[in-house]
């Protein structure tokens, strides 16, 4: 009816109001439209809504305006937009404007559309889409897009708490599908400078950069597809592990499998590479919408560079400890396997291995061997040695060890030695359970055979001492924090014995660790004790005790200490002039009658008894002698035969680090000097 008399009658506009439409999905509101018939013969339309909603996906879009100023319509069946400009109010929080061409077939049922370029987050999109018959295609590219922004709309796909900052975006896709049904996707992302964080803190990125490449297709009710992705620029921060990909870049390349229904992701065939540092595969099982984020995986690991390792990956577990800068390098390889985002069983195999603490509390060199650890009571067997090295600078030979693995415990299936200088440490027990963890416990009873005195002082860089150090080590454990000896520990040292009892060492492996003991002395023959410090010679025995000794971070803090000549000594008793001398230095007096001319002739004198002892408390030590004088205290009483000298000390209390100072002058060598 209206065509009919468009032809006979001139007509230049041609007005429609709808207050509402609706039919195939979606909900249209305020629908007004207005074609011009311009006098070259060809078209020109506007078309104005309020509010357009689509029910299946529930995309919104408010104060819609579209301009054409080339519309064709082709008997009545065919609409055509050459030229066309759209507006639309708000989109997700921004307005859009820009060009576009539309072309549509109500009677084949199909449409195309092309918007852009159009301004969006910072940057530029452009969209393409062609619609037939219920089906359709979609091609998306867009230019330095804010990531902030994309986030945003991506937020109901990522996981709660995040937030992304800074960083821009570029992008390809190209998407199929039937209806509101995805079936095909093809993504192509470059990544500039993004960050990002999330709520705990516990995750983060700084100016991340790189590419990634998706496909999925359509398998039934699921998605399949593969990924490749590659990160060279930027920190990524998952609690307490730190990557620079500037440093080590990752590539990671596999496929996926995604099950809607389930809300799961399988992984498989990924590949993992980090040059100079990992070369890994992995097969994984994660759940987004569950308790625990990671299902399950196995990562299969071809080589991995301890060099690289250490300083970006083990160090934070480090932190805090004695071995925060252990360096390590040589290879691993093996697997893991986790479950539930915990880690489930561990089996590799370590190649030419060496460790060094800067510090040289440890050294280990050619350590290899595997190491086997699984969560479940399956007994697994380990064989692991080095071919030397050194703790606390102390020369370790070659060691071989057979153990047995069991959940999170470990024991020595049988006895092993380790050479120590020139002597050995027989191992003949040795335990440990849930290492790495706060409840870390480990047991050890063991037998050091005779090591050179001399080679140990040297090697402590202490000043060098005669003789020979053995011992009985037995139930040496550690708990919460703490070794402790359960019984007795023997050493055999200078002819005689020191027992420790009640040994405990706090932290061992602490910043600030704290040692507590009770030491007894048992006949320490004073000539090999002497015999080479330039302290001065002394011969006879000595008993003692370190009673209450507590030691922080290796300096004395207090203890009750006496060393005396034994009651029933019957051993040849002499001092020499150097060691008279030094010791009336200690105690703040002089030797009796030293100075008198005929007695400095003499090198050494006869003595009774000799001793000194010390209280420390809050850096003083109260001082004492083997007996009581009537001015002061005696460290060395005479025999009643001349040449007879005493040793007279007369300061009661001095001053811990004086006292130190005065040992160390005393066993520096020189010249006497009477005070």
């Amino acid at each position: 009816m209206l065509l009919m008399p468009l032809c006979v009658v001139a007509i230049e506009q041609l007005q429609l109001h709808l207050p509402g439409l609706e039919g195939r999905g979606l909900v249209i509101t305020g629908l007004s439209t207005e074609i011009e018939f311009l006098p070259s013969g060809r078209l020109a339309g506007r078309i104005e809504i309020e509010r357009l909603e689509h029910i299946p996906s529930g995309e919104r879009l408010q104060g819609l305006r579209l301009q054409c100023d080339e519309l064709a319509l082709e008997e009545a069946v065919r609409l055509r937009c050459g030229k066309g400009r759209f507006a639309l109010a708000d989109w997700r929080g921004q307005p859009l404007q820009g060009p576009f061409t539309l072309d549509h077939a109500p009677d084949r049922d199909s449409l195309t559309l092309k918007l852009g370029p159009v301004a969006y987050a910072g940057g530029r999109v452009r969209l393409e889409l062609e619609y037939t018959a219920g089906r359709w295609r979609a091609r998306v590219e867009g230019q330095h897009l804010a990531a902030q922004t994309l986030a945003a709309l991506a937020a109901p796909w990522l996981p709660e708490g995040y937030r992304f900052g800074a960083g821009r975006l570029d992008l390809q896709a190209e998407a199929a599908g039937a209806a509101a049904l995805l079936q095909r996707l093809v993504l192509d992302l470059q990544v500039g400078q993004v960050a990002f964080s999330n709520a705990s803190g516990l995750a983060a990125g700084e100016a991340l950069a790189g590419e990634l490449s998706l496909s999925a297709q359509r398998t039934g009710n699921d998605y399949e597809g593969s990924f490749d992705l590659a990160l060279d620029q930027g920190g990524l921060y998952l609690d307490p592990v730190y990557t620079d990909f500037a440093v080590q870049p990752l590539q990671a390349s596999g496929q996926y499998h995604l099950i809607p229904d389930a809300g799961r992701v399988r992984v498989s065939g990924v590949e993992l590479l980090q040059p100079d540092l990992l070369v890994a595969t992995l097969e994984a099982e994660l759940s987004p919408a569950a308790d625990a984020l990671l299902q399950q995986a196995r990562v299969d690991i071809q080589r991995l560079e301890l060099a690289g390792f250490f300083p970006t990956y083990a160090a934070p577990w480090l932190a805090g400890t004695a071995f925060s800068d252990l360096a390590a390098r040589g290879r691993i390889s093996g697997s893991l396997s986790l479950r539930d985002d915990r880690l489930e069983s561990v089996d590799v195999v370590l190649n030419a291995v060496a460790l060094e603490d800067p510090a040289q509390r440890l050294s280990l060199e050619g350590l290899a061997g595997n190491l086997a650890w699984g969560r479940d009571d399956r007994p697994r067997t380990l064989r692991i040695g080095w071919e030397g090295g050194s703790l606390y600078r102390l020369e370790l030979g070659a060691a071989g060890f057979r153990l047995q693995s069991q959940g999170s415990q470990y024991r020595l299936l049988e006895p092993a030695e380790v050479e120590v200088l020139d002597g050995r440490l027989l191992i003949e027990e040795w335990e440990l359970s849930d290492p790495g963890s706060g409840a870390m416990r480990w047991q050890i009873d063991a037998i050091l055979t005779p090591v050179s005195m001399q080679r140990l002082t040297t090697a402590l860089e202490w000043p060098p001492m005669q003789g020979q150090l053995s011992g009985v080590i037995p139930e040496l454990r550690y708990a919460e924090g703490r070794v402790e000896v359960g019984g007795m520990l023997l050493v055999r040292v200078f002819d005689g014995a020191v027992r420790l009892r009640d040994l405990r060492l706090d932290q061992p492996l602490g910043l600030v660790p704290q040692l507590q003991a009770d030491i007894e002395i048992d006949n320490i023959d004073l000539e090999q004790l002497t015999g080479t410090f330039a302290f001065g010679r002394i011969e006879g025995r000595l008993d003692g005790h370190i009673r209450k000794l507590w030691l922080q971070n290796w300096e004395p803090l207090a203890f009750d200490a006496a060393l005396v000549t034994p009651a029933d000594d019957t051993s040849r008793h002499r001092i020499s002039q150097r060691a008279v001398d030094n010791l009336s230095r200690i105690g703040g007096g002089v030797g009796q009658a030293l100075s008198q001319t005929f007695l400095g002739l003499f090198e050494e004198f006869p003595y009774d008894r000799l001793g000194i002892r010390c209280r420390l408390r809050n850096g003083i030590c109260e001082m004492g002698g083997v007996a009581p004088a009537e001015q002061g205290y005696y460290l060395v009483r005479g025999t009643r035969l001349p040449p007879r000298i005493n040793v007279i000390g007369y300061a009661d209390t001095v001053d811990w680090p004086a006292l130190v100072e005065r040992l160390k002058a005393a066993t520096a060598g020189g010249a006497p000097q009477i005070q």
